[in-house]
């Protein structure tokens, strides 16, 4: 079960301090900054670290801070934890940064083309002639025709994220823009405007993305040491002669990031790692699939996962019959079983629901500083059996993992009623 994914956030996860810890910890984050000041010409470091925000915001400043921080806190990772990863995902910039920690191309490279996309993409809306919000509280095809109802040939405004399945973004002119949050609040949404100077993943970034063509042509890529997704298909890249095409793909096509999420729960991870400075991609994971995420802008989050990198989350196995772990093994073989049930309801009610209650329980106990009782432990057994019957596991697939978890923990004598029936399954 050591399957683990590591993801990278985009723009907006950025703010000024921003690595500080690391940077003062670690050799490392020292000299990745160093060398991103020598590739661009100004002092990075000082910027994430002292700002200020007003230049640390502009597009082209922010992507290859963020840029430099994600492979600086990769740096950190591989030193601490060692664990090599699954698979990766990165949210729009974020997908540059997994590349680049993928050994697909080298951090110069991707400084430079960046700090060259920033400035691309702004030049290509105009200062203020374009912009983004956040909408909540409606489905996405309810969006989608507003955009298209209030959008014509020179002014227009499209759906550009989909981040989860109640957070969208829309991006476009601001006129258009207006007259769709007016219409979007009409019907009971609720319209934030995003603190961007850029519709960004729209069809004005067209210009943006024709010139970053050509710069990206200019590349040596390599093979990628693990599979990256990519934002213009919502899969992994085949291998690295798709990077040039599908990063120009993404400056205008939406960020599908719940589609990513979905298809990365169909890989048997066990964990995720969010590797921005904010939990942005976290919580949006949290909120969508049982999957455990350790956000690393929190030192609480960073230290339990060095101490449990060989623990049950990642694959260890509990030494006594009342270790806590034993709910954390439940919860890692529920979200390692593949989800062969697209019945979202039936997967709602089966898989989601049960997890998070599992879930709430294990954090509580662990506050409290208690144990597992053999009735917590038969809940999570439960919880266990309903989520591999929703996804459809096969029932002698079924008997035979809950029959190693009580073997491993040894914790079979205490439930005799309940293995019956799950090994007659």
């Amino acid at each position: 079960m050591n399957k683990l994914a590591l993801l990278f956030p985009g723009q907006g996860a950025q703010f000024v301090g921003m690595g500080q810890t690391l940077h003062e910890r670690y050799d490392a984050v020292k000299k990745v900054f160093k060398q991103a000041n020598e590739v661009l010409g100004y002092d990075l470091r000082q910027l994430c670290l002292e700002g200020p925000a007003e230049d640390l915001n502009k597009t082209a400043c922010t992507q290859p801070a963020l840029l430099a921080l994600g492979f600086a806190t990769y740096q950190v990772y591989r030193e601490e934890i060692g664990i090599e990863p699954t698979l990766a995902a990165g949210h729009s910039l974020g997908e540059i940064t997994a590349l680049t920690c993928s050994g697909a191309m080298a951090f110069e490279d991707a400084l430079r083309i960046v700090h060259r996309r920033g400035e691309l993409m702004q030049e290509a809306a105009g200062w203020g002639q374009g912009t983004m919000a956040a909408v909540i509280g409606l489905d996405r095809n309810v969006v989608e025709d507003i955009c298209l109802e209030v959008s014509d040939f020179d002014q227009f405004v499209v759906l550009s994220n989909i981040n989860s399945s109640k957070q969208l973004v829309i991006s476009g002119h601001q006129p258009a823009l207006a007259k769709a949050e007016s219409l979007l609040k009409d019907r009971g949404a609720q319209v934030t405007y995003l603190s961007t100077s850029a519709p960004f993943h729209s069809p004005v970034m067209q210009p943006a993305a024709e010139a970053l063509s050509a710069e990206l042509a200019r590349i040596k890529y390599s093979p990628l040491q693990w599979p990256v997704y990519a934002n213009a298909t919502a899969r992994p890249y085949e291998d690295e002669s798709q990077i040039a095409s599908l990063l120009t793909r993404q400056m205008t096509a939406p960020v599908p990031w719940l589609e990513i999420m979905q298809h990365m729960q169909t890989q048997g991870l066990s964990a995720a790692v969010d590797m921005g400075p904010k939990p942005i991609l976290a919580n949006l994971v949290k909120h969508e699939i049982p999957l455990r995420v350790y956000a690393i802008d929190k030192e609480k989050e960073w230290d339990e996962l060095k101490q449990h990198r060989h623990a049950h989350t990642l694959g260890g196995r509990p030494t006594t019959s009342t270790d806590p772990s034993f709910l954390g093994r439940c919860m890692a073989l529920a979200v390692c079983t593949k989800n062969e049930n697209w019945d979202h309801e039936a997967y709602e009610e089966g898989v989601v629901k049960p997890y998070q209650r599992i879930k709430k329980l294990d954090e509580e106990l662990e506050q409290l500083g208690l144990s597992p009782s053999p009735r917590h432990m038969e809940e999570g057994l439960l919880m266990l059996r309903s989520v591999m019957e929703t996804k459809k596991l096969p029932a002698a697939k079924q008997a035979e993992r809950i029959a190693q978890l009580l073997d491993e923990t040894r914790t079979r004598p205490l439930f005799p009623s309940l293995l019956t029936p799950i090994e007659a399954g």
